[in-house]
């Protein structure tokens, strides 16, 4: 995969915005690499199905969760 230069001076500047530091542009490829490597490993694309499904799923616990951590914030209150 071949990173452009834009895409580079563009991260070097999102680098440099967020942790005040400059890199070079070869600090700059290996790093925009790794992050693409790893969005590649965790990044799984869903169909529409499958995201209504998950949709549903978490329409249907929600009640379930929000009755747990007001249980839970009840028994934490202090008289």
């Amino acid at each position: 995969m071949v990173i452009s230069d834009e895409q580079l001076a563009e991260f070097q500047r999102l680098y440099k915005n967020r942790y005040g530091k400059e890199i070079s542009k070869e600090q700059a490829y290996e790093q925009g690499m790794k992050l693409i490597c790893m969005l590649k490993c965790i990044y799984k694309p869903m169909t529409k199905e499958s995201f209504e499904a998950i949709h549903k799923r978490r329409i249907e616990t929600l009640p379930g969760i929000i009755a747990q951590i007001a249980s839970q914030d009840s028994d934490n209150i202090i008289e």
